[in-house]
């Protein structure tokens, strides 16, 4: 019981941590976060590298899949090193990036193309993964009793990304979901990536 207590204070103690510092950008310029800050880049510049040669070295496999793939599975497994998790400001570094990534694949989005005739059966598909998703997990927050805020935010994570989640907390007036958010969200990426890739794949073969 005393471990589990203790674990329960660490959760949030991380929890209110994450919270609190989640959009804080302060200080990222100063000499001891942003020469760190440089070096986590330039392990993810060598990551994106090694993808790349592994794509080459694999010329019957898609480039974008074996990339995609190594980016991945290297990137968890770097987050298992201490000196590199330990790294501060790299989780707002990286929220900075996929919102600025996010800007810019929107600007170039017409819609006038996704409502044309030959594209509908992609817009149903589309629309049928959407609201299906948010369905099914509606469907499992009732039955295993998922309160609201909760299921609330992990559709966030889920469906929209981590960038949302606070924005979603605050107006939930509910800060101890965050955490819960920015978990399960990552978790998504880095299961869809793989499940994606390998039903990308079966259904190509169909």
């Amino acid at each position: 019981p005393a471990a589990a207590d203790g674990d329960s204070t660490d959760i949030e103690m991380m929890n209110r941590k994450m919270a609190e510092d989640f959009d804080d950008y302060s200080g990222i310029f100063k000499k001891g976060i942003v020469l760190p800050l440089l070096a986590a880049i330039g392990l993810a510049i060598v990551i994106l590298g090694i993808g790349v040669g592994i794509s080459m070295l694999l010329p019957d496999v898609p480039m974008t899949i074996s990339v995609i793939l190594t980016i991945t599975t290297l990137g968890v497994a770097a987050s298992f090193i201490r000196p590199v998790r330990n790294i501060r400001k790299t989780f707002q570094l990286g929220m900075y990036f996929i919102v600025a990534f996010s800007i810019v694949i929107a600007t170039r989005c017409d819609l006038s193309i996704i409502f044309q005739a030959k594209y509908l059966s992609l817009l149903g598909f589309v629309t049928y993964a959407y609201f299906g998703s948010l369905l099914l997990h509606l469907f499992l927050s009732w039955i295993f009793r998922i309160n609201a805020d909760d299921y609330l935010i992990t559709t966030t994570g889920f469906v929209y990304s981590p960038p949302f989640v606070p924005m979603v907390a605050a107006a939930l007036k509910n800060k101890d979901v965050i955490l819960t958010g920015l978990a399960t969200g990552m978790i998504g990426w880095i299961l869809g990536n793989y499940i994606g890739v390998a039903l990308g794949m079966w259904l190509g073969k169909l």
